[in-house]
This record gives structure tokens, C-alpha cells and sequence, in this order.
């Protein structure tokens, strides 16, 4: 993810729309509104969403290679997503 995209801010209310590609397989995951795109090389995805609760949630990448979900996977998150009260 690019330095100027790591940090996203948006006002409560807001439509979201984040457009993805990946050029490997796996599956960018929305904290706190527990949202999931798959993702593949060759097809790119979107993750659309309102923005009704405020705070900083965690945009994290889960590669089709990485543990399974009840094991411990959390790394630094690929971007944040700022959601502030309107």
C-alpha cells in the first residue's frame, strides 16, 4: 500500500469505497466491521461500506498461506481507516 493511502479518513455517515488488487491471493480484512474482500491476482475486488461507527480500524492482509483463522495471524495492518463523528 502506498505511504499516502495508509491512512484513510472519513466522517460518520460517509459511503465508502475501496477498490483492491493484490497480485497474490488471499483476503483483505475490515476490523470492527468484521468486512472481508477475496482477492486474486486477476480479479480485483471492492469492499463498499457506510461509515457508522466511529474510531481507527485496522485494514489487515490474510494470505491464503497464512495459519488458520483461530490462530494468532495479526500483524501491522496494511492501512488504518479513521471513521470521525460528522
Amino acid at each position: 500500500v502506498p505511504a499516502r493511502q495508509r491512512s484513510m479518513r472519513v466522517e460518520k455517515g460517509d459511503a465508502v469505497r475501496l477498490r483492491l488488487r493484490s497480485d497474490t491471493a488471499g483476503a483483505l480484512h475490515l476490523h470492527g466491521y468484521d468486512l472481508e474482500a477475496r482477492l486474486t491476482p486477476d480479479r480485483p475486488a471492492e469492499l463498499a461500506f457506510r461509515a457508522i461507527a466511529t474510531g481507527r480500524y485496522r485494514i489487515e492482509w490474510h494470505g491464503d498461506a497464512a495459519p488458520s483463522r483461530g490462530s494468532v495471524h495479526h500483524g501491522p495492518p496494511l492501512a488504518t481507516i479513521e471513521v470521525r463523528p460528522r
